[in-house]
């Protein structure tokens, strides 16, 4: 099968998809069912019973839904411009004025009035800047302005030097599917203070620092709305020369520049209260929980996620991390019900792949609930479709990793474990990888490395208590048998009722490996 062919995927309806694109694209207008099913080429009933299937809710109810969550990013991204209650009732498609402040307040605990006159609080606070809208962050991902760096004013010959940078850069940052990426060849190096919506995003700005032989570029990212620093790099590079930075410069520079992208939104949301939090903060809160790999930041992201997707039905990322926490929860044997958190994990996932339009992150997400199921083919061809959107993703590696290592192939995962380790990536996701590290080793029978790579990532998350498994039968196997038996302990206090066949169920592994595991836990009195 071609890592690219994702035709044996769960099929979804074309008329769903087509009446999802049409909702998303004409919410504010006089919709009914009987249109939509028109416009979709379907009976009005075959449309009810496929959206009730594939989304858990009918074409209406899943309108009423949209229209609500696009007053309310109205709400909060304009209240600068004036723009009064009814104004956005009337563009969401609300002719009811009184029942529209019910509906609103149901949604979000709080009546129109109230949040636009909180957004008005922030905006005067913020010095003029509009709310960020959520519909425009969810849909644009985060957007990087390239501008060439600054240079000595008496090295004027440096001028087409940094424009050539800086379009190397940006041409190498367009091939991530993570983020926007624009070339501003006005050379402005100070960012402004945001003043609307247009001044979201990030700025990459730098200097040239030229010596005798070559160039010293520093580089700077910094968020365009506040001027708050988000991450530095220098580089080299040779003056002179129509491409000034080698690519192996350039491929260095993206490997951490979109990680710590991704970091700084998830960081940003973390700080913002839960109230003020738009989808697209909740998503990256979530994400950073997930990330975790801690089956108890997994069921604070699932408790944050639900209230999301009943208030926003078209975020697919949102509805991925809901089904890859609930696998996470299968996974990490830290399940009260294992059979029907698996079949959350897999319907939850069926609905993102109606709604996903290519995130990365939510492709990732979507294979790793794949992975869970045993499905790999899918697995991989959606983690194959991630790393070629974004093959900066720590996330993406690791998980195409695990599943060289559950399919046997530990070289290969040892390898895709350490492209992951070299991308900048939450705490979460390092310490994921070397448990990935260590389980490959355990595989090769190199039980000396594996408990090594297994107590350095429980070192580095120690909510990873999972790991245990793996680290209790290592330890066994190079004659640490006391070691190896308050590794379990502390395994069996997590999980108490934790049993050897319950582990075997949990990780998709080749036979040879899960005998092993097996065996080990058997011998240092798991229950079977």
């Amino acid at each position: 099968m071609s890592p690219w062919d994702t035709s044996s995927e769960s099929p979804v309806p074309q008329a769903v998809k087509a009446a999802v694109d049409l909702m998303r694209a004409r919410f504010g207008e006089n919709l009914t069912v009987t249109t939509i099913a028109a416009h979709c080429g379907v009976a009005e009933r075959t449309l009810n019973e496929q959206f009730r299937r594939f989304l858990d809710v009918s074409p209406g109810r899943y309108l009423h839904r949209l229209r609500l969550m696009e007053a309310r990013e109205c709400l909060l991204a304009e209240a600068s411009t004036g723009i009064s209650v009814t104004e956005v009732a009337l563009r969401c498609g609300f002719r009811h004025f009184g029942r529209f402040a019910q509906q609103y307040r149901d949604a979000f605990g709080e009546s129109p009035s109230e949040t636009l006159r909180h957004s008005r609080s922030r905006t005067a606070q913020q010095g003029g800047g509009a709310w960020l809208s959520t519909r425009r962050r969810m849909r644009t991902r985060p957007i990087v302005i390239v501008r060439p760096p600054g240079y000595p004013t008496r090295e004027q010959h440096l001028g087409t030097v940094a424009e050539a940078i800086a379009e190397n850069i940006a041409g190498s940052l367009c091939e991530i599917g993570s983020i926007q990426t624009k070339f501003d060849s006005v050379a402005r190096d100070l960012p402004r203070r945001s003043n609307g919506g247009d001044e979201e995003g990030y700025l990459l700005l730098g200097s040239i620092m030229p010596g005798e032989s070559d160039l010293r570029i520093a580089l700077r990212l910094v968020e365009r709305a506040t001027g708050k620093l988000v991450w530095s790099e220098a580089i080299r590079g040779r003056s002179g020369s129509w491409k000034p930075v080698s690519r192996r410069e350039v491929e260095r520079l993206r490997q951490h520049l979109v990680g710590r992208i991704i970091d700084h939104e998830i960081e940003r949301a973390g700080q913002t209260p839960s109230l003020d939090r738009d989808a697209h903060g909740q998503a990256m809160h979530a994400l950073g929980l997930v990330f975790r790999s801690r089956p108890d930041a997994t069921r604070r992201a699932l408790e944050m996620l639900y209230p999301c997707m009943e208030r926003d039905p078209d975020d697919a990322l949102i509805t991925a991390l809901s089904a890859w926490a609930y696998a996470q929860l299968v996974m990490y044997n830290d399940s009260s019900s294992p059979a029907g958190d698996r079949a959350s994990a897999i319907e939850l996932n069926r609905r993102a792949a109606v709604l996903d339009e290519g995130n990365p992150l939510a492709l990732t997400a979507r294979s790793a609930v794949h992975t869970m199921a045993g499905e790999f083919d899918d697995a991989v061809a959606l983690v194959s479709r991630a790393i070629e959107l974004d093959p900066t993703s720590g996330w993406a590696w690791g998980r195409a990793a695990w599943l060289s290592a559950y399919e046997g192939n530990y070289h290969r995962a040892i390898m895709q474990f350490r492209r992951a380790l070299r991308t900048h990536a939450p705490a979460g996701i390092r310490a994921n990888a070397l448990v990935g590290l260590g389980t490959a080793r355990f595989g090769l029978g190199d039980y000396i490395t594996a408990a090594k790579c297994l107590q350095r990532a429980m070192h580095e998350n120690p909510g990873m208590w999972w790991a245990n498994r793996s680290l209790s039968v290592s330890l066994a196997r190079i004659g640490e048998h006391r070691r190896a038996s308050k590794a379990l302990d502390r395994l069996r206090r997590q999980s108490p009722g934790l049993t050897v066949g319950a582990v075997m169920k949990s990780v998709p592994f080749e036979k040879r490996f899960l005998n092993q595991i097996g065996e080990g836990l058997d011998e240092l009195g798991l229950p079977p």
